[in-house]
């Protein structure tokens, strides 16, 4: 992505404010899930909050180097970063930081992507998980080799599956 005026800077850090609203008010927030399938499998995930940081495409590592900020927690100091925004691009417009050091290439798809899991990983909205049959997959109209292991139905915005 590139940042060529205050405006783009601005509307990204919007972006991740809300995000991060998102995340904190989420159910996964803080929470580890098992769920457990009538064959014996199981499936652990949780987002960790000091993971966030680099879900969301953010280099944690450059920013710690600077002299600017001083928490060395991940989600904190990604919390104090955005609330600083103004003064991190004061810090970019004087050249001591840099855009390109300090958010990934692939920031829009770490973010959506991010914005996806937090929407899809909901156990609260799951309908049902099914393993994903391989050989069925001409039943469904899907691709031969689909990327996954199990598929997860959930309601929609409207309740449908």
């Amino acid at each position: 992505m590139k940042i060529a005026t205050k405006a783009d800077f601005d509307s990204l850090i919007d972006h991740l404010k809300e995000i991060i609203l998102r995340y904190e008010n989420n159910v996964l927030h803080y929470n580890q899930y098992q769920i457990y399938f009538a064959n014996g499998e199981k499936i652990n995930f949780e987002i960790l909050p000091q993971t966030v940081p680099h879900l969301l495409g953010i280099k944690l590592d450059y920013i710690r180097s600077t002299v600017f900020f001083k928490e060395q927690d991940a989600y904190k100091l990604l919390k104090e970063f955005l609330e600083q925004s103004y003064f991190v691009y004061q810090q970019v417009q004087k050249g001591y930081l840099s855009y390109n050091a300090i958010f990934s290439s692939h920031i829009i798809e770490k973010i959506e992507a991010f914005e996806k899991n937090i929407y899809f990983l909901n156990p609260n909205d799951i309908e049902f998980i099914c393993k994903y049959d391989k050989s069925r997959t001409f039943q469904l109209g899907l691709e031969k080799n689909y990327p996954c292991d199990y598929f997860i139905a959930k309601k929609g915005y409207k309740g449908e599956l």
